[in-house]
């Protein structure tokens, strides 16, 4: 299971987020704007998944359920999968619950998910 951000400006991200992916800031914040279903990956899970840029990730979507008891979280499947592809990456950029974020989509993308 990947940890992953959806965001549509680098500000939802944190503010060290220009120093930690390796892409043009201009890049970045065009990519964060669109829906295009591309996605910046952490460089620790590339290595691990022998990914490239230009490769792509398959994505299996979930949701965590409303039912979920305190501290117990149930993950539902949505079905079905989606691809995006590997546009850029980062390192060790940090959610501000301190997981590591392992990919990065545009907010419109992962709206997209949920259709």
């Amino acid at each position: 299971m990947f940890h992953y951000a959806g965001a549509n400006h680098t500000q939802a991200i944190g503010e060290q987020v220009y120093d930690l992916i390796e892409m043009e800031a201009a890049d970045i914040d065009e990519l964060l704007a669109s829906d295009r279903m591309e996605c910046i990956v952490d460089k620790t899970m590339m290595r691990r998944r022998n990914r490239e840029i230009g490769d792509t990730v398959v994505l299996k979507c979930y949701y965590i359920s409303a039912d979920s008891e305190f501290g117990k979280k149930e993950f539902v499947p949505m079905g079905g999968t989606i691809e995006v592809k590997i546009v850029g990456t980062m390192s060790d950029v940090r959610s501000k619950h301190g997981y590591r974020i392992e990919l990065i989509l545009p907010y419109a993308g992962v709206l997209r998910m949920y259709e």
